[in-house]
């Protein structure tokens, strides 16, 4: 089974060290004891000018003294125009080898062979407190290998995830877990009433949540409903969005500002009447944050 690796810092040295011994295994039996079918071999890696190191590679991080792929922080930030751009800061991010003497030795082409080869995308859920969309982790990590591999192999690969946090491992795809929890947690009254039950903290968990689901939108995979509802749910009811308000306005401008963000990105298409009244909410929100015509 080919493999590649992303790791983070509390598990390098254990990958190092399972990186050696494979490495001696293939030294012993004279191959790759990978599917030579999966991603280049070794051998045509070596032809083609790479150096040993470099054609072994298979566990990539980020250089040394850094942490994290980047690509959820311009996200979070709204700093990107496409998913090749994505892609690209994924590959410059993570495009240093770990195991033997390699150290996080830069090996971008090796990366790029490796993800044009990959045809599916795994990580594992190992606590019950978070999911796919209570944080960036998961579409700024295994999310953006995924975006990655798909633009170099020219085609979608598939991403699932394994619950491992009771004693039964349930393998979901990213969709499916996107919609369960959508359901679950989002668009769930016990849930978000809980979260307004915390004030200020409850309200920012909320609007937190809108700038994931933008996250996850650059994957495609966020369903129109989910949008829909969500604005719906919090935005679009008064009642609902004046209690956001009186808790958190700053987490209402940011449910909002996603929202839009979302339809002019194309990930979701809003109705007319709908954009003209989150437009309208935008506006306000800001004019009252900045303090305009409030009387001194």
């Amino acid at each position: 089974l080919a493999e590649l690796y992303r790791l983070d810092e509390d598990e390098q040295d254990l990958a190092q060290e399972t990186q050696r011994l494979r490495e001696q295994i293939e030294a012993a039996l004279g191959q790759p004891i990978d599917d030579p079918d999966q991603y280049q071999t070794p051998q045509e890696m070596l032809a083609a000018g790479r150096s040993l190191d470099e054609a072994t590679a298979r566990i990539f991080t980020q250089a040394p003294g850094l942490y994290g792929t980047g690509v959820d922080e311009v996200i979070e930030e709204s700093q990107w125009e496409d998913t090749a751009q994505l892609a690209d800061l994924y590959q410059q991010r993570n495009g240093y080898t770990a195991g033997g003497t390699r150290n996080g030795a830069p090996a971008p082409e090796a990366l790029r062979s490796m993800l044009a080869k990959v045809d599916h995308v795994f990580q594992a859920i190992d606590s019950v407190e978070y999911g796919l969309t209570d944080m960036t982790h998961y579409y700024g990590h295994s999310g953006a290998i995924k975006l990655a591999a798909d633009r170099e192999r020219g085609a979608p690969v598939s991403l699932t995830y394994a619950e491992t946090f009771t004693g039964e491992v349930r393998i979901s795809a990213s969709d499916d877990l996107l919609r369960l929890e959508a359901r679950a947690k989002l668009l769930n009254p016990k849930w978000y009433e809980g979260m307004l039950a915390h004030g200020h903290s409850g309200a920012a968990e909320i609007g937190n949540r809108f700038t994931h689901l933008v996250g996850w939108g650059t994957l495609g995979s966020v369903e129109q409903w989910v949008f829909d509802d969500a604005a719906k749910t919090y935005l679009l009811d008064e009642t609902m969005r004046r209690r956001l308000e009186a808790a958190n306005p700053q987490a209402v401008r940011n449910a909002v500002g996603r929202l839009l963000e979302a339809n002019g990105r194309g990930m979701w298409k809003a109705d007319a009447a709908t954009l003209e009244q989150l437009q309208g909410m935008y506006a306000e929100i800001e004019d009252r944050l900045e303090g305009v015509g409030v009387a001194a």
